[in-house]
């Protein structure tokens, strides 16, 4: 028996190995319960070969064997994921191995020994021959274990690479979606954590004014274990070198810790035990400027150190901190952005409230001294006046300048795109700076390249803005000489043009080492210049926004005491239009025809002779007065001459009269081309002149000067050009019953004076609730509503008007405010207003503000006017037309822009359909828009209200009764397509 309790006592050895729960005492176990198990597999063969029970067996009867092969067996798998058999057991390629391989391990070599021992007496005895099974048994099984172990680490490896793979992987996606650290931070702990088997993380964050470490994020897996560690974690600071954190950051590199709870530096060590964890790995998160932070992990389960994963850590650790870097250079700059906004919308609120501020008094001070200069004052009153006039417009300008650079800066200036003719862009330039230039004596010249398209979408506002402010800086720079500006234009492709103008002076000029300082804002060239010219150092800055804006550029070319040149670009596309010089329709009738110029000015010798050019127009030009009239005397045969009007020796009138007493043609026509502002001098007769033109010289007028000159200008059937039509009569039947709001009595007084001016009489309300207690009482056709009013102010009283009556019955409301920033116009129109005017009102805005409105009485529904197009108003502005074909130069120009317009607004007629059956406000305004421009254009003014009506209500979101507005705006065109066609017939 001493055998038998040998192997029962090692079993209960191994039993209480198993108990302690150390990696080593599994291992131990395992290895004393291998003896009882070979023992009593060697009994249990040698029993089996005996046919019955064995006599040379260790170990008597079978049952005492097979009692302890049991017992032992149940020791391997009382811990079965541990020590040896945690091989066979695991789930890798390994342990599947080892599971199908010892079954046959074992019973191969048992049927092999029965073999052997019923056909051999090599091994007689049974006891030897289940010797040999066991030891066969024992090396196949040695066999199998060595190889399930290796393909065990094997498996285990590459699992551990994906698993690495994988945290980096999760780690990079979520630093590349995640918009702050608040959302980056837990899923990377949870990432880390669940793909590495981890238990339980912490974020520690660097607390530079303690100088320590404070745990700022948790994650527990489901177990729920580590719940006390981390609320204990959460009360603690770390210092350099304490506990893991410390350790951490001391060393600056990744830390592994086996087991926290028996580390002698591990101050959390009891919490830990408590909730069962052991095993600790953490990293330090270091960015480009230094140390960030440590994130730390807990597992429940004892780890060895792995340097693949200390190394994939360290190399996570730099990752994180440039991503907690960036982020909080990115909420810095933001909250910078931020401030920088505020400070921008405080700016402007105060621009606002600035130039709403001096507006008010301004309009009073502009106002009245216009109405002053119109009244009976002797020379020296009406000098006065004239002085406060100009002064307060000096002032507007400056004001203007400012909040233009104000809405630049802020990016809130918005470009319209509508068809600009350029030619007539470049004109009304040229016009708005000749009264100084023509003061100051200064040749004032423009021209526009043959090869240029005649029509542009483009904002024409803001060019002309910048041609305005490059010519009036030319010209104040100017004391004698000339300013000429050329335009021409290059294609880019895509139907794209780059227009180039460039304005020339012969004025002061610019050092070199001061040209730097043009396009700065609130800068010139010296201070001097300040003193001497005014000016606030704002027009060239925003010149050079503007043209950037609209894709070009700005430079300048200067030389001191010869003159400047200033340079710039916009890109545009072209319309279908054709050039704005190309020869004209009518060029039979002129071509081949010799013209004499006679100017002292070169520049505007060649502008003449260019465009008499594409004219199809012979000419011949001299400086000379004296050569003009020795090449009349020799014979040379002309049809017309162009005569400057100042030119040294002999003036344009002397030349005239010297011409006219050559025998040889006394008749010849004249027309005389003047920059002095004042009249000219009664002699020579009027009849000497067919024409007197204004420097510079509008190219239409001269073309319409010349025809007639030639006695052709009715002869060709097209409509005289002759100057603009006059203002329309007001009927006696249609005079406006108007409501002035507004709260300031000097604006009250001005206003009222002003529509005296205008032949109208006003009621008066101080806020918006007298006016509509007045609209209450009484119906009226305007309101000229100001913004800022007590009580109620004039956009809630705008919207209370629309909401109580209909469009059929409530008066047209005209915005008549000081609030001129950008957006005002957009938000008056939206509560409701109809038009807008900013203050200082204009006479003639107002004018035409009021033109444009009708009495009540002659409104009629919308749904009236879709069924019966209006028969009391003309459908087709003639007058719109003749303009446009002088700005384009002929007629076949007009006749392809109209082609265009009645091609293309059938499809915005449709698109306008469809918006309006599915209630888009937006595609109904953008169509609306443009439909309105091109008709506008065109003058088809009835067709361009009611557009600008419907898109005014869209703006609002009011599209309830779009589909019949759709329908009116159908009819109207219906009515205006023939009126077109007709007008541009021929």
């Amino acid at each position: 028996m001493t055998l038998p309790l040998l192997l029962v006592a090692a079993l209960a050895v191994a039993a209480l190995l198993l108990s302690w729960g150390r990696p080593w005492s599994f291992r131990l176990a395992q290895l004393l319960a291998l003896w009882p198990t070979t023992v009593a597999l060697i009994s249990l063969v040698a029993h089996l070969y005996a046919g019955g029970s064995s006599a040379a067996a260790p170990l008597k009867p079978p049952s005492v064997a097979a009692v302890l092969l049991a017992l032992a067996v149940g020791i391997f798998c009382a811990r079965s994921g541990r020590g040896l058999i945690r091989v066979v057991m695991s789930k890798r390629a390994g342990g599947v191995l080892a599971r199908r391989l010892l079954p046959a391990a074992v019973i191969v070599p048992i049927v092999l020994g029965w073999l052997v021992r019923h056909r051999s007496d090599v091994l007689s005895d049974e006891l030897g021959q289940a010797t040999a099974v066991v030891v066969n048994i024992l090396l196949f099984a040695s066999l199998v274990w060595v190889t399930a172990v290796s393909m065990n680490r094997s498996d285990r490896e590459r699992s551990a690479g994906e698993r690495r793979l994988a945290t980096q992987y999760a780690t990079t996606y979520i630093l590349a979606q995640a918009g702050s650290l608040s959302e980056a931070m837990p899923q990377i702990l949870e990432a880390i954590g669940k793909s590495l088997d981890w238990g339980l993380a912490l974020r520690w964050s660097l607390d530079p004014e303690a100088n320590a470490l404070r745990c700022a994020e948790v994650w527990m897996a489901q177990t729920g274990r580590g719940q006390e560690l981390a609320d204990r974690s959460r009360q603690m600071t770390f210092e350099s070198g304490v506990g893991l954190p410390g350790r951490i950051w001391r060393e600056g590199r990744a830390q592994w810790i086996t087991d926290v709870v028996r580390d002698t530096n591990f101050p959390r060590a009891p919490y830990a035990a408590r909730d069962g964890l052991h095993g600790a790995c953490g990293f330090p998160i270091i960015g480009p400027s230094g140390f960030i932070g440590v994130m730390e992990f807990f597992s429940p389960e004892i780890r060895e150190p792995a340097p693949d994963i200390l190394e994939m850590f360290d190399a996570t650790g730099r990752q994180i901190g440039q991503f907690v870097e960036r982020k909080i250079a990115e909420t810095e700059l933001e909250r910078a952005k931020l401030a920088a906004e505020a400070a921008t919308q405080a700016k402007s609120q105060f621009l606002a409230n600035m130039s709403h501020e001096i507006r008010t008094p301004m309009n009073a001070v502009i106002g009245m001294s216009n109405l002053l200069i119109d009244t009976n004052l002797d020379a020296r009153q009406r000098e006065f006046a004239e002085t406060i006039r100009k002064s307060g417009d000096h002032l507007m300008t400056v004001i203007d300048d400012i909040l233009d650079f104000s809405k630049i800066e802020s990016g809130k200036l918005d470009l319209e795109q509508e068809p600009c003719v350029l030619a007539g862009c470049l004109e009304e330039s040229l016009q708005l700076v000749a009264r100084t230039a023509q003061e100051k004596g200064v040749e004032l010249t423009g021209f526009i390249e043959p090869t240029t398209p005649g029509v542009f979408l483009t904002d024409a506002g803001r060019l002309r803005q910048i041609l305005v402010n490059l010519l009036g800086n030319a010209v104040k720079f100017t004391d004698a000489g000339e300013v000429g500006v050329t335009g021409a234009a290059a294609p880019l492709g895509g139907g794209r043009w780059e227009i180039h103008f460039a304005v020339r002076d012969t004025g002061v000029g610019i050092p070199a080492d001061r040209l730097d300082r043009l396009f700065k804002s609130f800068s010139q060239v010296d201070v001097s210049t300040t003193r001497r010219y005014g000016g606030t150092g704002l027009g060239l800055a925003i010149c050079k926004r503007l043209s950037e804006l609209m894709g070009g550029r700005i430079w300048v070319e200067s030389e001191p005491g010869k003159g400047s040149t200033f340079h710039f670009t916009v890109a545009a596309v072209a319309t279908d239009a054709p050039s704005a010089s190309q020869p004209l329709a009518c060029a039979g009738e002129l071509a081949g025809k010799r013209v004499l110029i006679v100017d002292d000015n070169a520049t505007n010798r060649r502008m003449l002779r260019l465009q008499l050019e594409t004219w199809g127009i012979f000419s011949r030009d001299t400086e000379s007065p004296a050569q003009a009239l020795e090449w009349i005397r020799q014979g040379d045969p002309y049809d017309l001459a162009l005569l400057d009007y100042q030119m040294p020796g002999m003036d344009g009138v002397a030349l005239a009269r010297e011409i006219h007493a050559v025998p040889r043609d006394p008749s010849l026509p004249l027309i005389l081309l003047s920059s002095v502002p004042q009249p000219l001098a009664p002699e020579p007769r009027p009849s000497a002149f067919t024409a007197v033109l204004g420097k510079p010289v509008k190219l239409s007028l001269l073309y319409a000067s010349i025809l007639d000159a030639m006695g052709r200008g009715r002869a060709s059937g097209e409509a005289e050009p002759g100057p603009s039509p006059p203002q329309a009569v007001r009927p006696t039947d249609a005079v406006l019953k108007v409501l002035l709001a507004e709260d300031n009595e000097v604006n009250r007084s001005v206003a009222l004076r002003m529509l005296e001016r205008l032949g109208y009489t006003a009621d008066v309300a101080v806020n918006g609730r007298e006016v509509l207690e007045r609209l209450e009482r009484s119906a009226y056709d305007v309101v000229l509503m100001d913004v800022q009013m007590p009580e109620m102010d004039g956009l809630e009283a705008s919207r209370a008007i629309c909401r109580r009556w209909p469009e059929s019955r409530r008066p047209r409301i005209i915005a008549m405010t000081a609030e001129a920033m950008e957006g005002d116009r957009e938000t008056c129109i939206a509560a409701g207003m109809d038009d807008y005017i900013a203050k200082p009102v204009d006479l003639a805005v107002l004018r035409r503000a009021l033109d444009a409105c009708r009495p009540l009485a002659t409104r009629r529904p919308v749904a009236e006017a879709a069924s019966v197009p209006s028969a009391n108003s003309e459908s087709l502005d003639r007058s719109v037309l003749h303009e446009l074909r002088e700005q384009l130069g002929d007629a076949e120009s007009v006749h392809k822009v109209v082609t265009t317009f009645l091609h293309s607004t059938p499809g915005l007629l449709a698109a306008l359909r469809e918006a309006a059956g599915k209630g888009d406000a937006t595609e109904v305004r953008r169509a609306a828009h443009a439909l309105k421009s091109s008709s506008a254009m065109l003058g088809a003014r009835a067709l361009s209200r009611a557009c600008e009506e419907l898109e005014r209500l869209s703006r609002l979101g009011n599209v309830a009764d779009a589909p019949a507005r759709v329908a009116a705006l159908e009819a109207l065109y219906v009515d205006v397509r023939p009126a077109l066609e007709a007008a541009t017939a021929g």
